[in-house]
């Protein structure tokens, strides 16, 4: 990790600010559910919300968050549900195949139902639509991530600090154990 992106990572040493940007993604929904977003601006933050559960949950590329699309990527096996990337749309060629915990499963179930519809001007399966039926661009979901999180927690956190934020919540628990975090971030 470059010294940087350790600078970035020093306020995580803070347990009240970790349990606070954990909690995040149930913030912005309550703030979505009590109408404190303007109408045109509710579907962003309910499509960050689920944004950041997931990034919290699996730390994926931005590249790999943007293009998820809910019929090939979301699989539900009984009454779990999993993100399953094959290995040709990922940058290191290693599939993504990890069950969705039911705290981010909340929030992506509660976006799909209530905002999703909003966010689309043109039918789409992305799980996050972008304005021309496709998916949202990679960039525009990232700086919508960056604003949210900046805004309700006053962090400056670009999306690629979830992968190192995943190593290091990781490794404070579990000191020492860098191959585990080595394979599950590729």
């Amino acid at each position: 990790m470059t010294a940087k992106n350790r600078e970035r990572l020093r306020p995580f040493d803070d347990p009240e600010l970790v349990a606070q940007f954990l909690a995040l993604p149930e913030a912005l929904r309550r703030h979505v559910d009590r109408r404190k977003a303007s109408s045109r601006r509710a579907p962003v933050l309910a499509q960050v919300a689920a944004a950041i559960a997931l990034l919290q949950a699996i730390p994926i590329r931005v590249a790999n968050l943007a293009s998820i699309d809910i019929h090939r990527h979301l699989k539900q096996v009984r009454q779990h549900v999993y993100l399953v990337i094959p290995e040709s749309e990922t940058k290191n060629r290693q599939p993504i195949n990890f069950k969705i915990p039911d705290h981010a499963l909340d929030i992506l179930r509660w976006y799909i139902r209530d905002y999703r519809q909003q966010a689309m001007r043109v039918p789409t399966y992305a799980l996050f639509p972008g304005r021309d039926g496709g998916h949202k661009t990679t960039n525009t979901l990232s700086l919508q991530i960056q604003a949210a999180i900046f805004q309700f927690t006053g962090l400056a956190f670009n999306v690629h600090l979830f992968r190192h934020f995943a190593g290091k919540a990781f490794l404070d628990q579990q000191p020492g154990a860098y191959e585990v975090v080595r394979q599950v971030l590729g």
